[in-house]
């Protein structure tokens, strides 16, 4: 009789990105995770502040980091923005390149 019964499932839910300070996977270094604008990824950035950082990053009122990139529309940090730079430009171990087909 499985053809009176209806199945009854749950809608898939990525699994959440990670968020805040921690630890990259590769080089086991400090990092903040931030939630990017442009396309919602996780990213990892170095937690020192840098002046010369291409990065800004905050902290939203549910206590999500977010980070944008600097753009020409938008060059300096904004509110509670700071600097920082992002920690695949400094990681020692970074992610393999894809080869071209």
């Amino acid at each position: 009789m499985t053809g009176d019964r209806q199945m009854f499932t749950t809608p898939y839910r990525p699994p959440t990105p990670p968020n805040g300070p921690s630890t990259c996977p590769r080089c086991r270094q400090p990092v903040i995770w931030c939630l990017t604008d442009t396309n919602r990824r996780a990213q990892p950035i170095n937690p020192g502040r840098d002046a010369t950082g291409t990065t800004a990053i905050r902290q939203d009122v549910t206590g999500r980091w977010r980070s944008r990139g600097l753009t020409r529309e938008r060059p300096t940090p904004e509110g509670a923005e700071v600097l920082h730079i992002p920690h695949a430009a400094t990681c020692p171990t970074p992610r393999p390149r894809k080869t071209p087909r």
